[in-house]
């Protein structure tokens, strides 16, 4: 269990590592960039590629001998580098092809490698460390609610970092996307889990069963036999079961399984090896679910 004071000092740490002094020095680095231009507030540069244009000479009639490919000109390429200051803070040094753009370090003139020191550093930073909280974490409802506090909270500190004195529009944005990137990278590193939680959680719709609570338990028997779940823990299943699976009651109404009590029935289930095991389940139910099964596939 973690504490939520660590996380939030922990969230705290890193969102002031872009307070409004690393800002201004990222604008500093930025207009002393040698491609700066003032007109255009940009880092902006044109970088040209020549690649040579070949022609196909054919055969010679006499010999027969291929006479190969002649240069008959250049064809030059542009690419335009047109950065920015937002865009810079998010950016990735050396900002030129020349260079290796992309790198995440690189040498300076003097031989010493510099970070980039971007917004997209300090996001990878902080959602791979506010991870180690779920470490071993199965539960998918847990997951869904904990990246929703981890990103209310850097939205809340954002907002902090807003209402400090000297802050500008262009800052505003770089915040913004800071929080963008956060949130990227949280979802895409638990994609697997939220998809899950989608799908089981919350997920609204209800599926009425006209059977019976001993069939609808045949039912989920069957398919857990039939080897269509690969679930490591069945929680998220049954709790989508128990809140989405209607089911006849004695009385004809429609009513939703009991959770505690279908879980307890299914893990009697899952925990039998033998395929012949009904575990809870009269064979009159099992009879029936197989027999409305064979008759669904022979309608297909």
């Amino acid at each position: 269990m973690y504490s939520t004071e660590d996380l939030t000092d922990l969230i705290k740490e890193h969102i002031a590592k872009l307070d409004l002094n690393w800002f201004n020095k990222k604008e500093r680095e930025f207009k002393a960039n040698e491609y700066y231009d003032l007109m255009k507030d940009a880092i902006y540069h044109i970088e040209k590629h020549g690649e040579p244009m070949y022609q196909d000479m054919g055969w010679n009639e006499d010999t027969g001998e291929e006479l190969g490919k002649e240069i008959i000109g250049i064809d030059v390429q542009e690419e335009i580098i047109n950065i920015d200051l937002r865009e810079y803070c998010s950016c990735y040094l050396p900002i030129d092809e020349i260079t290796h753009w992309g790198d995440t370090e690189y040498m300076d003139n003097n031989g010493r490698v510099d970070l980039s020191n971007n917004i997209d550093e300090v996001a990878y930073d902080l959602v791979k460390e506010t991870s180690d909280f779920l470490k071993d974490e199965k539960d998918n409802v847990t997951v869904h609610k904990f990246i929703n506090k981890v990103l209310d909270a850097i939205g809340a500190e954002v907002k902090l970092c807003k209402k400090e004195p000297g802050v500008n529009d262009i800052y505003n944005y770089v915040l913004d996307d800071f929080l963008k990137l956060c949130t990227s990278k949280m979802y895409r590193k638990y994609e697997r889990q939220l998809t899950l939680y989608n799908e089981t959680v919350d997920y609204k719709g209800q599926l009425e069963f006209d059977l019976n609570q001993y069939e609808l338990l045949a039912l989920l028997f069957v398919i857990q036999r039939a080897g269509f779940l690969n679930y490591t823990d069945n929680t998220p299943f049954l709790r989508f079961c128990a809140e989405h699976f209607l089911y006849k009651n004695r009385q004809g109404e429609m009513v939703k399984p009991d959770f505690k009590n279908l879980q307890k029935k299914y893990s009697n289930i899952s925990a039998s090896i033998a395929k012949t095991s009904k575990q809870d389940i009269p064979p009159t139910a099992l009879s029936y679910i197989i027999e409305e099964l064979k008759k669904s596939f022979q309608k297909l």
